[in-house]
């Protein structure tokens, strides 16, 4: 353990020399505890380098996303936001862009505020040279006019971006709430294509499970890869199923009109004529399309359909086959799918009949049941022949449009058990009792469908908006490329991000050590001179007893062990005034004490608070109005404190300065190892006032 005398040397050296003084404030400087707070979407890039920068200067920056709790005790508490987070900024006349505002950061000083810690015969410190090196080059980089403005046209971006994830982040909590509905709507679109299929081929529906395959089919409802998931269980091949958003078959029909208005007159370019002649749309069989246009309590689909054309994956070899031989297969193929139809539709009248029936015996129903699937597993066969003979249409196929309506073909494709169920859905177990005695593979909800629809049409709108806003700022990035390639902000490898890049960690560099500075400039404390004030009296022009007999101390130690005897002396208070006059308390003051005044002296005793609790008492003294009041160490010599921590407690108590604005090497005393020495003690109180002491002992 170091003997006070030995400390009291070392502070002694520090603040003689200039080199020793800045040694010493630097290391007060260092001791500076930050919080930076950074957007998560550059966290992951800026924090390595910004730990390096950071970490050569010796400052303590703890780096945190923005939205991270702010648990921990810090000197202050840097914010940045990406530029697209903050308002849109422009100076007073609205007529150029304001600079101070793009790339700020909260909670730092203004940087015209800060003045170096010494004066001008005093060197400078290291991280004041760095502060002074980069205050030159953000100004000098926020004075050239085409990097502020690309600097604001990216600020512009990265707000459109925020907003348009936002509305991202919508469309995603609607779809999931679609997804608990939306059964019943690609059911029923099933049907609607099933129709499709036998105006493409015709022939019958009953190949539809073979032509869901083969054919092209193309989608657009604004739902995009949710349609195709839906679809897929259905039997629908996710190669053949494509799907588009109503935005974009918007786009690309005004590119149609754009492309054929000089040959052809404005009324013939309808939609209908695009969707007959788009080459890009040629490659589909079937599109259906749902504008999301509710009319009568009904949604029409629009269809359209390429007639006769089918298509497989061994189109050029079916070419080739002798006509002959696919006409002979082709007839008998016709042959097998009649018989099998009739079939069909005749063992499903005789079960349509015997479910009307409510006496029905359960046995000859399971009957039909049976047959029925001996049935199909012929036409099993069937279909896997047909797929083999499947030939290909000549070119110039006709194309077929029209609409239909959504929910009529949901109700026309209901089971009796489902459209008995909702009719009666009120009694009390109709619904169980029918889901157990008629269950049906693929349920069709109207209700369910319903709800469905007013959530997709929501997310319909939503789509459209978010598109749009996408489009325009695809425009507008490729005009802020173009514009930072003409002013020579571009890179090749990042473009012209690693320009803002790098003025923004300049600018977070410099704000915190310029929070580093300013805390040693709101902390600090220059003596001048002895000085306390008694209900506003300046005790050095106008000094008497009578004021030094209305000063109160607090003294902050474990318990009241510390003798008061010769305080009292000194400030003639009489036992009957110890309660007002002398205030012990086991915590330091806080700020709010400060400014309220509510002692004249403050005596710490060094072994009862860490040396950090310490400082930030002295700190909250030195940022109140009242930073004048004098504050004694007691150093008894059994708390363990460096040199260096001596000397910035030193520091923040007060440093004296004389005309010539320079450090007097003799400061007054902070620190006392006694409080039953009289005459030591009585000279340093003294001193700390200005109170002559002969005055005193009279």
């Amino acid at each position: 353990m170091q003997k006070p005398g030995a400390k009291k040397k070392d502070e002694a050296a520090l603040l003689k020399s200039p080199e020793g003084f800045n040694k010493g404030l630097e290391k007060f400087i260092k001791s500076s505890q930050f919080l930076l707070l950074l957007p998560a979407d550059v966290i992951v890039e800026y924090q390595p380098i910004l730990q390096k920068r950071f970490s050569s200067l010796g400052i303590g920056v703890k780096i945190a996303k923005a939205d991270a709790l702010r648990s921990g005790d810090y000197h202050a508490i840097l914010s940045y936001h990406d530029p697209g987070y903050l308002n849109k900024v422009r100076s007073d006349d609205s007529k150029q862009l304001s600079a101070s505002a793009l790339f700020r950061i909260e909670g730092a000083p203004r940087t015209t505020e800060l003045q170096p810690l010494r004066r001008e015969k005093q060197p400078l410190l290291p991280l004041e040279r760095r502060f002074n090196e980069l205050k030159e080059i953000t100004l000098n980089q926020v004075k050239d006019n085409a990097f502020v403005k690309l600097a604001y046209h990216h600020d512009t971006i990265q707000e459109s971006l925020r907003v348009l994830k936002e509305k991202q982040d919508a469309i995603k909590s609607l779809e999931n709430k679609i997804a608990k509905f939306d059964k019943p709507y690609y059911l029923t679109l099933s049907y609607i294509l099933a129709e499709a299929v036998s105006i493409v081929t015709g022939v019958s529906d009953s190949v539809e499970d073979v032509m869901k395959g083969l054919l092209r089919v193309l989608i657009i409802d604004d739902l995009n890869k949710q349609t195709i998931d839906g679809m897929i269980p259905l039997g629908y091949n996710r190669k053949h199923l494509s799907v588009m958003s109503t935005y974009e078959l918007h786009r690309k029909y005004k590119a149609y009109v754009a492309e054929n208005i000089k040959d052809r007159p404005a009324e013939e370019l309808t939609i209908k004529d695009f969707l007959k002649k788009s080459e890009e749309l040629d490659q589909y069989d079937i599109i259906l399309i749902n504008y999301w246009h509710f009319h009568d309590e009904n949604l029409p689909i629009t269809v359209r359909v390429k007639q006769k054309t089918i298509l497989s994956k061994k189109e050029d070899s079916q070419l080739k086959k002798d006509p002959k031989v696919i006409e002979e297969k082709s007839k008998q193929l016709e042959k097998q799918r009649v018989e099998i139809l009739k079939q069909i539709k005749q063992v499903d009248e005789e079960l349509k009949q015997a479910e009307l029936q409510t006496d029905f015996p359960e046995e000859k129903y399971q009957v039909l049941i049976k047959k029925r699937k001996r049935i199909l597993k012929n036409f099993q066969r069937y279909k896997a022949d047909f797929a083999k003979n499947i030939v290909a249409a000549p070119k110039g196929s006709k194309f077929v449009l029209y609409n239909v309506g959504l929910l009529e073909t949901a109700q026309k494709n209901q089971s009796l058990r489902e459209r008995v169920e909702e009719k009666y859905f009120k009694i009390d177990g109709v619904r169980d009792f029918l889901k157990s005695h008629f269950p049906i593979e693929n349920e069709l909800s109207i209700p369910k469908l319903k709800e469905m629809l007013q959530l997709a049409q929501s997310r319909h709108k939503a789509g459209l908006v978010t598109e749009q806003r996408q489009d325009e700022l695809n425009a507008l990035q490729e005009k802020i490329e173009q514009f930072a390639k003409d002013h020579g902000f571009w890179d090749t490898k990042t473009g012209y991000r690693s320009f803002l890049q790098n003025h923004t960690l300049n600018k977070i560099e410099l704000a915190a050590l310029g929070a580093a500075i300013a805390r040693a400039q709101n902390t600090l404390h220059v003596y001048n001179g002895p000085y306390f004030e008694v209900e506003g009296v300046d005790v050095r022009s106008d000094w008497n007893s009578e004021l030094l007999a209305a000063l109160r101390i607090r003294i902050a130690a474990e318990g009241e062990s510390i003798s008061t005897k010769v305080f009292q002396k000194f400030f003639q208070i009489r036992n009957n005034e110890l309660v007002t006059r002398v205030r012990f308390t086991k915590e330091l003051p806080t700020p709010e004490e400060f400014e309220e005044k509510k002692f004249e002296l403050l005596i710490i005793s060094q072994e009862a608070f860490s040396v950090s609790d310490i400082f930030k008492c002295l700190e909250g003294r030195n940022r109140s109005a009242n930073n004048h009041i004098p504050v004694l160490l007691l150093d008894t010599g059994r708390q363990s404190v460096t040199s260096e921590e001596s000397f910035q407690m030193h520091l923040m108590i007060g440093l004296p300065e004389n005309e010539n604005e320079e450090v007097i090497p003799n400061p007054p005393p902070f620190q006392i190892h006694s409080v039953t020495d009289e005459k030591s003690l009585f000279s340093t109180l003294a001193e700390i006032f200005g109170i002559p002491l002969h005055l005193v002992k009279s």
